[in-house]
């Protein structure tokens, strides 16, 4: 994935045969570019286009459309890295704009998810399914249903619940990331999605 940005230019080429340094942080990256690397991006770039695009993509069901967003995040993230606040992490800054970005155009248009299961997913790398592991039989949920079903009924919610769901359960955001994502108190976003999922369950039993 490219920005078209003529300050953003060719990736940076790793020799393999030259056993490489422990890689360098996010953060650490972000302050390599706003030194006057801007090259640097692109490590940003392919470390998270496919989980923004695989967001976006379950939040559309459209894989062009969630393809422009993408570019659309990665530039916006480009533009506004001076704003980057160094004490959160970039994950958490990098979701929060691709939130805005997706939230705002999913409230303009209503969007159907497609299965978790298409093609179309597969072929863009959408996570599966999260494996049960200890977790409250209410997370369990999504791994005891079809994905078909499940994918069905994730369309079928509000934009709000839609995103906490995939926030959570296919992106594998924490609470406390989720939170600080959506400028949240910790308590409204659980208590959101306790409400996500039992209006995901309703669905499902229908």
């Amino acid at each position: 994935m490219r920005i078209h940005d003529r300050t953003v230019r060719r990736p940076l080429k790793v020799r393999p045969d030259v056993p490489s340094a422990t890689p360098a942080t996010d953060e650490e990256v972000v302050a390599r570019v706003l030194a006057g690397h801007q090259d640097s991006f692109e490590i940003l770039v392919r470390r998270h286009h496919r989980a923004i695009y695989s967001y976006i993509y379950r939040m559309t069901g459209q894989a062009d459309l969630a393809a422009d967003l993408a570019q659309e995040v990665f530039l916006k993230v480009y533009t506004a890295l001076s704003s980057f606040n160094p004490t959160y992490r970039f994950t958490t800054w990098l979701y929060r704009i691709a939130s805005n970005r997706v939230i705002d155009h999913v409230r303009r248009r209503r969007m159907i998810l497609v299965p978790l299961d298409s093609p179309a997913g597969e072929s863009h790398g959408a996570p599966r399914e999260v494996a049960a592991g200890g977790r409250n039989p209410q997370e369990n949920l999504l791994d005891r249903e079809s994905a078909r079903g499940v994918a069905q009924a994730i369309g079928d919610l509000p934009a709000e619940y839609r995103e906490l769901i995939i926030l959570r359960h296919f992106q594998h955001r924490s609470y406390e990331e989720i939170a600080k994502i959506k400028r949240s108190p910790l308590g409204t976003v659980k208590n959101r999605l306790f409400r996500a999922r039992e209006a995901l369950r309703r669905r499902i039993a229908r």
